[in-house]
């Protein structure tokens, strides 16, 4: 049960992070060819079609390699919001900057 558990868990969460990784490349790359076609719609052909035919390529490429990174700061993010959700503070975009200089000064404090 306990190596099997593992294997099979491990091929479960490899799966996962590997579905998360093509969704996030997709989006990324979808956004790109959005952005690029509305630049067309807008009468910017030229620039439409140098984001499409340049700038889509090289979305596509720097998402792939930034989706660790990314990951992990999901992770630690999610981390933090449900820490402060559990002693029952609020974070949201609209005092997203009151929570950050909040936990400067908390921090700060520390290394006095």
């Amino acid at each position: 049960m306990g190596q099997a558990g593992l294997v099979a868990g491990s091929g479960f969460l490899y799966l996962s992070v590997y579905i998360l990784r093509f969704a996030f490349v997709g989006v990324c790359g979808f956004t790109a060819i959005w952005f690029s076609i509305q630049l067309i719609l807008a009468g910017s052909i030229l620039w439409g079609i140098l984001a499409l035919l340049i700038g889509t390529p090289l979305v596509i490429g720097i998402s792939s390699y930034f989706f660790p990174v990314l990951l992990g700061i999901t992770i630690v993010s999610a981390i933090i919001w449900g820490c402060t959700r559990l002693v029952g503070g609020e974070i949201s975009f609209s005092n997203i900057w009151s929570s950050i200089w909040l936990s400067l000064g908390w921090l700060s404090s520390f290394s006095r």
